[in-house]
């Protein structure tokens, strides 16, 4: 897959806050990543977004939300592009969390807003009544005077991400940065993600936690709200979508080098997770990048 790179967005010395109003024939050509959060209203188009292995579809009505430092492209569907006479429109705001530094999250108390700071970044599709307050609010936004949106676009940031009407695409790494406070969890996590590509067992990394295996997976699951197996399997489906993405190797080479032992169960495992095949998945990611002119 081509390397995401960096992309500065256009922004005054006291602007913390940036909005802009996107119209061209196509989204767009190339994967990128900056240090702000990303809330784009689609106005007009449909297409995939990719976030690093994980795609997600879009249409005029949707709302999504790029947390800061992830690898992303908005890509307009082939019909969006063959149709000349219709414009691809989004409404994007971008906002850098640290601007207004530390201290103004501690006092406001949304410091622990999830997917929003640093080192905590998820990608997610707002659903139900939150996407449509969140649609009519952006244009809301874009219709306000410049000097009074910060406060306006914090309220609908907190709404946003306290909601659970979201779709998550994908969470970067979080585990081990909630978890620093807790040196054993930390370095379980590390251990496995060391690990996971090889026939890694539940007894193999208990005895690393020098914990018996009923008391590793409470542990584990009162740490991560998840348990040891699921974690381990979306560690390698993961891996997995990137090999589907980036290479040209088989599925079943691409099953073995991800930790499955045979194919039957990563065909299984994976679609319980992305929700379609390895192989649906691999002409999906093939088809983007053709009519994207990614390689």
């Amino acid at each position: 897959m081509k390397r995401a790179h960096l992309f500065r967005v256009a922004k005054t010395n006291n602007e913390v806050l940036k909005l802009e109003y996107d119209e061209m024939p196509a989204f767009y050509d190339s994967f990128h990543f900056h240090p702000e959060l990303q809330l784009t209203a689609i106005v007009a188009s449909s297409g995939t977004l990719l976030v690093e292995s994980d795609m997600i579809s879009f249409e005029p009505g949707d709302v999504l939300l790029v947390g800061p430092d992830l690898p992303h492209v908005f890509i307009s569907s082939n019909e969006s592009n063959r149709n000349r006479q219709s414009l691809s429109k989004a409404i994007s705001a971008y906002f850098n969390p640290m601007d207004l530094g530390q201290t103004f999250w501690d006092a406001v108390g949304m410091k622990q807003l999830p997917g929003v700071m640093p080192g905590n970044s998820k990608c997610a599709k707002l659903l139900g009544s939150t996407r449509d307050y969140a649609y009519k609010k952006m244009h809301q936004l874009w219709e306000t005077e410049p000097d009074k949106r910060l406060l306006e676009y914090l309220l609908l940031l907190q709404q946003i991400v306290l909601s659970d009407d979201l779709e998550v695409v994908c969470e970067t790494d979080t585990l081990l940065k909630s978890a620093e406070s807790n040196s054993r969890i930390n370095h379980v996590i590390s251990f496995i993600a060391s690990n996971y590509q090889r026939n890694l067992t539940l007894s193999e990394v208990a005895d690393f936690a020098n914990l018996t295996g009923t008391s590793f997976c409470r542990f584990f699951k009162s740490r991560t709200r998840k348990s040891f197996s699921r974690h381990l399997c979306e560690l390698r489906v993961n891996h997995a979508c990137k090999l589907l993405i980036s290479s040209d190797h088989d599925i079943s080479h691409i099953a073995t080098t991800s930790g499955f032992n045979n194919l039957s169960n990563f065909n299984r495992k994976f679609k319980q997770i992305k929700g379609l095949t390895p192989s649906t998945y691999k002409k999906h990611a093939s088809d983007i990048r053709k009519h994207s002119h990614l390689p």
